[in-house]
């Protein structure tokens, strides 16, 4: 279970941590307000990849040169910490703790 996200120059997101309770979550809010991000944000800190067609480049808020997610899981009651960090395109630092 994902407990929670965190996303630092991410996208849309400056500096955000989304925690989830237990159960089914639901993201809201209008166009362009960063819910893709988040599901974004989660594919990148675990796979290195998003399911938007963008180059690493452009995954930096706009006028910063880097950026990381961090994704918090559950698995079987052990937790888990999936972090990863990008600058200027190129994964600079990739942690499973």
């Amino acid at each position: 279970m994902i407990e929670s996200v965190e996303l630092s120059n991410f996208l849309s997101h400056k500096n955000n941590i989304i925690k989830f309770d237990e159960g089914i979550t639901a993201l809201i809010g209008h166009n362009g307000a960063g819910k893709s991000s988040i599901m974004d944000a989660v594919m990148f800190s675990l796979f290195g990849d998003t399911a938007r067609s963008v180059n690493r480049d452009e995954l930096p808020r706009i006028g910063e040169n880097q950026a990381y997610t961090k994704t918090t899981f559950k698995i079987k009651g052990t937790k888990y910490h999936a972090l990863r960090t990008i600058a200027k395109g190129v994964s600079k630092r990739i942690e499973l703790q």
